[in-house]
């Protein structure tokens, strides 16, 4: 079981996430702001 390559894929998918959710709120503020 190799759990350094799990950790480094979970913290990839998680950091992925969070940009996606912070990308999302910023293009609603932008369109909110015009």
């Amino acid at each position: 079981m190799r759990v350094g390559k799990h950790t480094i894929f979970m913290i990839k998918f998680i950091t992925d996430f969070i940009n996606g959710e912070i990308e999302r709120y910023f293009l609603i503020w932008i369109i909110l702001h015009m």
